[in-house]
């Protein structure tokens, strides 16, 4: 009795003094007059001289052939890439795409690996051209799973995950296999859609990896599943995964599991920070490489990440008058009403919106809203076009489809892969891309474009 008595004293007495001690509220008011520039480290040390660099893809660009497949971005870094690039053997590796005529192309070899437990063969094909001393030698992949592929909407959707993660493990493994047979300097992994190819590696094949991040808000995430994993037992989700992309269960769960789901960019970060200290993980801006090791989990414990000069060309209305700009701008509000069947209005407002249709680009929202910003401002006309990639863009190309009787001439929706001629962009007033993830463009208020 007396020990229970003690304790009781013992364990209130504990509570009074916590409650004491931690009786003070204070209420800390932070008011920001102007922004605080990023920082970034500057690199020292020797540049490493690389000789042959091989880049994996899906997007991809042949010149010669006329070969351009394109989603945004990243395909804009590799055209780029084409004419830039240090003098070198650069090797791309490409999925073929079912509705792409390429040619004539030499048979280079064939690859054989295992995706959800079946051997699987890969056509591998090759061509190559030389520009400024560079030598570009393209390595085109054929399989049923790359050339039922459209160049419309070149990524698989994740709405068919096991259908998309068999895709995934093909490329990466293929990917692999390639590294592995041309033994190349360096490799250019572009976001995550090829990160798992270093997990197909034996030690002493390794090499020296650049990750650049074009879109790290996705993660790397298909399986959306959460993974309740258990020390004590293998779950069934692991285990189909093993076999999926022929990988150790103990591989999967060091590599690619990020806060309980499976995610193939953290296997990219993860081999960088074992092989080479952490430094090798790029993004394509100053504020965005910034961004991502303040607030992305993921990207923690890296020394920093490198930031890359965004390379763009004077626009071509450059030194124009004010004059002048207003009437092309009219010229090319014309064109851009008859090019979407708009009706002719020269003092209509014109929002725009191009882009994978996608919950990350915020595509509810815009759905949502797009029949009140329509009802509320009759000078409003808007065009919006893109592929659904997910099931949220699908809801949105349905939801807005719908209003096409409702706003006839005013609303332009096209739910597939849409691309604008450059000359009548700029007959548009705003250009518009909300984004879930990120401050919705205050960033660029604060800092600018950098």
């Amino acid at each position: 009795m007396w020990l229970t008595t003690g304790l009781v004293i013992f364990w209130t007495v504990l509570a009074v003094v916590i409650l004491a001690w931690n009786y003070q509220t204070r209420i800390y008011l932070s008011i920001v007059k102007e922004p605080t520039l990023p920082e970034i480290m500057n690199i020292s040390g020797p540049r490493v001289d690389a000789k042959h660099v091989i880049v994996a893809a899906i997007e991809h660009t042949i010149p010669e052939r006329g070969v351009k497949v394109s989603a945004g971005g990243l395909g804009k870094v590799l055209d780029q890439m084409l004419k830039e690039h240090p003098p070198c053997t650069l090797s791309l590796v490409h999925p073929m795409f079912g509705d792409v005529n390429y040619g004539e192309l030499e048979e280079f070899t064939v690859l054989s690996c295992v995706v959800d437990g079946k051997e699987q063969s890969i056509t591998v094909f090759t061509l190559q051209s030389e520009a400024n001393g560079l030598k570009r030698v393209w390595y085109l992949l054929k399989h049923e799973l790359f050339t039922e592929k459209v160049k419309s909407a070149p990524y698989p959707p994740s709405m068919t995950k096991v259908r998309t993660l068999r895709y995934f493990s093909l490329w990466n493994q293929a990917t692999a296999m390639l590294i592995k047979k041309l033994k190349p300097d360096i490799y250019h992994c572009m976001d995550y859609h090829a990160a798992l190819a270093p997990l197909y590696l034996e030690a002493h094949e390794q090499i020296p990896i650049i990750l650049v991040l074009h879109n790290a808000d996705y993660m790397g995430v298909i399986d959306t599943d959460f993974i309740s994993d258990r020390f004590w037992k293998t779950v069934t989700q692991l285990r189909r995964l093993s076999l999926i992309l022929n990988l150790q269960v103990s591989t999967i769960r060091k590599y690619c599991m990020f806060e309980g789901r499976f995610n193939m960019l953290k296997a990219g970060v993860t081999y960088i920070k074992q092989t080479q200290a952490g430094y090798g993980i790029c993004a394509v801006s100053e504020n965005y490489a910034v961004e991502l090791k303040r607030e992305r989990t993921l990207f923690a414990g890296l020394p920093y990440l490198i930031s890359l000069d965004n390379a763009t060309d004077p626009a071509e209305d450059n030194n124009c008058s004010l004059d002048r700009l207003r009437a092309l701008r009219f010229e090319a509000k014309a064109q851009l009403q008859r090019h979407c069947g708009l009706d002719p209005d020269p003092g209509a407002k014109i929002l725009i919106f191009i882009g994978r249709w996608v919950k990350q680009k915020g595509v509810d929202h815009i759905a949502m809203l797009t029949p009140a910003f329509l009802r509320t401002h009759p000078e409003v006309q808007i065009i919006l076009a893109g592929p659904p990639d997910d099931a949220c863009g699908l809801y949105a190309g349905t939801l807005l489809e719908q209003l096409g009787d409702e706003f006839k001439g005013r609303l332009f929706v096209c739910t597939k892969f849409f691309r604008l001629p450059e000359e009548l962009r700029r007959g548009a007033h705003l250009c518009f891309t909300p984004s879930c993830a990120s401050e919705l463009g205050a960033s660029f208020g604060f800092w600018g474009p950098g």
